[in-house]
């Protein structure tokens, strides 16, 4: 089964901000599971942990259960945060699908059950997903925009 690792924006100026951003994460991950992938949702592993060690030791984590993921879903607001930049930027050092989540979400399910079909092991070096949008079919990339 692959793993997918769902980034996004944990911080926020104030609770309830947080909460929402765990929410959001929540429900990146939910579809994940649903389409036959297991999710790796690390909002949800470290909710509301704020004091019990540093933010260094956070991302470093955070980071290392990314690299024993297959692909990363970034949810929107990725950018407006430091530690989901530093894991898009460690999927692409790494070649590893980076999906998105934004606006209508209606089409996640189908490129999440593409993803369950790709090949294990499956990278993409060439492309850059900090530039490019892109889908996954089983055999690879199957559209940019």
């Amino acid at each position: 089964m692959k793993l997918v690792y769902v980034a996004g924006p944990y911080r926020s100026p104030t609770a309830w901000g947080v909460e929402q951003n765990i929410h959001a994460a929540m429900s990146a991950a939910a579809q994940v599971w649903a389409a036959g992938l297991a999710a790796v949702c690390p909002h949800a592993n470290a909710a509301r942990m704020e004091g019990v060690t540093t933010d260094a030791n956070f991302l470093a984590g955070t980071l290392e259960m990314l690299r024993r993921c297959d692909a990363v879903l970034v949810i929107e607001g990725w950018k407006n945060s430091e530690g989901a930049r530093g894991e898009v930027d460690e999927a692409v050092r790494l070649g590893l699908p980076v999906l998105y989540e934004w606006g209508d979400k209606s089409y996640l399910a189908d490129i999440l059950r593409a993803l369950a079909a790709t090949p294990d092991g499956y990278r993409c070096r060439e492309h850059d997903p900090r530039k490019h949008t892109y889908w996954i079919s089983a055999a690879g990339p199957a559209g940019m925009a």
